[in-house]
């Protein structure tokens, strides 16, 4: 028995989704599997705890979808890989023929012009290469290019101007022309079928959350029983490591610094200029210690 989404209502729906769009669809496979694993052993005892074979049954269609949709998806980005490459190839190949058929239609102008031939024929050759002189850079690129190879090719075809090419290249670029028409024409066809629709996406994100919301639920009804019933390695089953605590790659340790190596040599330090004052240096002329009274102003005797 398949999922079929049908059965569930918008809300639920769009619930899945806004849930599984954290995840990635390794991971949520990893979980269920480890689930189904725990599941096998002690679905029994989370009966009466909130989890039914209902819901072990789902997990298990929602894990085979999500399989077959990842699988499905692979096999598309792959063939979408060879298609960008065929239709790289197919872009180069018009560019090439068509200025290689330029270049003899030019040939073919000036012929024509040097044999007097009517002027509405001239006129067409002319013509032809004003309207595929540019071409644009990105936007548009296969599409112009599949243009101008195609009123190259209806000119080429003309029964005056195949008549004065026959000599100068023509049969062998009408030929390459109408094969690069074909080639370029598949590559834009097989482009647009192959690009990765909004509702695939979706809807592996629609598994996604199921597969989360079933593997949450199991954990609680097991952390529940366990505790009931005594056995708390019914909750070690049904861990979610593979959704919360992902595996992470160890971290190399930090090199330590080697504290046997000589330290490096010091600058020897340089001699500050004085800052004292002037005055500073100059001899002190500060009294001695001892020194005699000075003499007195006025004398005892008359």
């Amino acid at each position: 028995m398949t999922f079929d989404p049908a059965t569930l209502s918008p809300h639920a729906r769009a619930k899945y989704i806004r849930v599984g769009t954290h995840y990635s669809s390794h991971d949520t496979v990893a979980q269920a599997g480890a689930t189904l694993l725990a599941l096998a052993k002690h679905a029994p005892q989370l009966i009466d705890y909130g989890f039914s074979q209902t819901d072990a049954l789902l997990l298990e269609q929602a894990r085979d979808a999500l399989i077959a949709g990842e699988v499905t998806r692979t096999a598309r980005t792959n063939q979408l890989r060879r298609d960008r490459r065929a239709y790289a190839d197919a872009i180069h190949q018009a560019k090439h023929h068509r200025a290689a058929a330029r270049t003899i239609l030019l040939a073919v102008t000036t012929a024509l012009r040097a044999d007097g031939a009517p002027e509405d024929l001239e006129r067409l050759a002319t013509t032809t290469l004003q309207q595929t002189s540019r071409l644009p850079r990105t936007r548009g690129l296969a599409l112009q290019l599949h243009a101008h190879l195609a009123l190259l090719l209806a000119t080429f075809q003309t029964p005056d101007i195949t008549t004065a090419a026959l000599y100068r290249g023509g049969p062998a670029i009408v030929t390459a022309l109408a094969v690069t028409l074909t080639t370029l024409t598949t590559s834009l066809e097989h482009r647009s079928e192959n690009l990765s629709s909004l509702e695939e996406t979706e809807h592996l994100n629609l598994l996604d959350g199921i597969i989360v919301t079933l593997a949450r639920q199991a954990r609680r009804a097991a952390r529940h029983a366990g505790r009931a019933l005594g056995t708390p390695v019914i909750a070690d089953a049904f861990t979610l490591r593979l959704l919360d605590n992902p595996p992470r790659k160890p971290v190399p340790p930090k090199p330590t610094p080697d504290t046997t190596a000589a330290p490096p040599p010091t600058a020897p330090a340089s001699s500050a200029p004085s800052t004292s004052s002037p005055s500073s240096s100059r001899p002190s002329t500060s009294a001695p210690a001892s020194r005699r009274s000075p003499p007195n102003e006025a004398s005892d005797h008359p």
